[in-house]
């Protein structure tokens, strides 16, 4: 954040002050495009406050995740989401009388909710981060049928990927290690072979249906 927002010799600096107007003191009045509490929680992150349970409000986080996309602060972003997913599951395993659940103690509903949100602020790149804390913390999550009726209707290949996971759930098994391959040449429309995967360029190319069918095939 300093290199990128603070210091005057920054692109992302230079560019805010070219477009700025000026007072008659020739003094320029920066807007960053983010709202004020996203930006205390990225101020307040870089400058070793991480603790988020102190900075419940959810919706900041989420706009702190889209702003530090935005600027290019990629380590930062990836830390701001690996607190997020956090913080998500800890509110929902806070019940109201003050007592906490135990992740696996979550229904599978429960589970795939906090699944999907994080997906929603997630980029494909983001695959082995969220794939992780899936397989750590929602042991229950998997594909409801709704969610499979809705992918199928997205695409050839979201079709065929629904297909093969409603009539052949044994190919979510964890213990197979080609899974991620097979869906995302799936996705990308590549033929596939046990064994054969994609490298690390073309895994960050696939879009994020095709990571949400990734996770799912988990079947934590």
């Amino acid at each position: 954040m300093h290199q990128i927002i603070v210091c005057n010799s920054s692109d992302y600096f230079k560019s805010l002050c070219a477009g700025a107007p000026a007072d008659e003191l020739g003094c320029k009045l920066l807007s960053f495009d983010t709202t004020p509490r996203a930006f205390e929680v990225i101020g307040l992150w870089v400058y070793g406050d991480q603790d988020l349970e102190n900075h419940r409000d959810t919706k900041a986080i989420e706009e702190a995740l889209v702003y530090t996309e935005s600027v290019g602060m990629e380590d930062l972003r990836v830390e701001l989401l690996e607190g997020f997913m956090k913080l998500k599951l800890q509110i929902t395993c806070n019940t109201a009388n003050g007592y906490r659940m135990a992740p696996e103690s979550l229904t599978s509903e429960a589970q795939w909710n906090i699944f999907e949100e994080i997906c929603e602020h997630s980029l494909p790149r983001d695959l082995s981060t969220v794939g992780v804390f899936v397989a750590g913390n929602l042991p229950g999550v998997n594909p409801s049928p709704t969610w499979l009726r809705q992918l199928s209707t997205e695409s050839k290949n979201g079709f065929m990927a629904a297909a093969l996971i409603e009539q052949n759930p044994q190919i979510l098994c964890q213990e197979n290690n080609d899974i991620f391959s097979f869906f995302a040449n799936i996705k990308c429309g590549f033929p596939w072979s046990p064994g054969v995967g994609l490298g690390r360029n073309e895994v960050s190319q696939v879009d994020d249906t095709a990571m949400q069918i990734k996770f799912a095939a988990l079947n934590l």
